[in-house]
């Protein structure tokens, strides 16, 4: 069962992404340029690019990977650790800047450089869920069904395939950003978490 604050950090994503489609001056003012945070300029956009998406398939790939993923992170932190309801959203939130920071060091000095997009955030909340349950079976497209820990990998191999095609500006270097931070998060959260993994890793073998 999908819970009230995964369906609204979804639905605020996809106003905000539409909101961006109908409008190129929103677009360009909330996108995420490197070289002009340094500069101490818009330094609002490590949050907001990750309110926006480049087109429907960039939303569309990451709200489904937030919504299977989002809804059994929010029930395992309000029902297995009694944590506020709102722990979810901040975990997504501040994946989104944990995620912008390294591309942010990495892109300073590149003028053209812009990225935008959730996928920060969607990584954080998807390695927190692969740490609590990572042979847990998620379903994409409500057909295809595989164990979170595959889905993550191929996840990771997607954002790094499209990073080495450089193509558009959607922020792949940052997912593995995220991809960390999710794990940190999580580890500092449930540090028994690790020993569990290990030794359902070797139940397999």
């Amino acid at each position: 069962m999908v819970t009230s604050y995964t369906v609204i950090l979804i639905a605020l994503v996809v106003a905000a992404s539409l909101f961006a489609f109908q409008s190129t001056k929103i677009a360009r003012e909330w996108v995420l340029e490197p070289y002009q945070v340094w500069q101490g300029k818009r330094v609002f956009t490590l949050f907001s690019a990750g309110l926006i998406h480049a087109d429907w398939g960039h939303l569309l790939f990451n709200m489904i990977t937030l919504y299977f993923f989002g809804s059994s992170v929010e029930n395992f932190y309000t029902l297995g650790l009694d944590l506020p309801a709102l722990t979810l959203p901040l975990l997504f939130f501040s994946g989104i800047v944990a995620a912008n920071i390294p591309v942010l060091l990495i892109f300073r000095k590149d003028r053209n450089y812009a990225t935008l997009g959730a996928s920060g955030g969607v990584a954080a909340v998807l390695f927190a869920s692969v740490l609590i349950d990572p042979f847990n079976n998620v379903c994409f497209y409500f057909a295809l069904c595989m164990p979170g820990v595959v889905a993550a990998i191929l996840y990771l191999v997607y954002s790094v395939y499209q990073s080495r095609r450089g193509q558009g500006n959607i922020n792949h270097e940052g997912h593995l950003a995220g991809a960390v931070y999710g794990l940190l998060w999580q580890t500092v959260l449930t540090p028994q978490a690790w020993g569990a993994l290990y030794k359902q890793v070797l139940d397999l073998f």
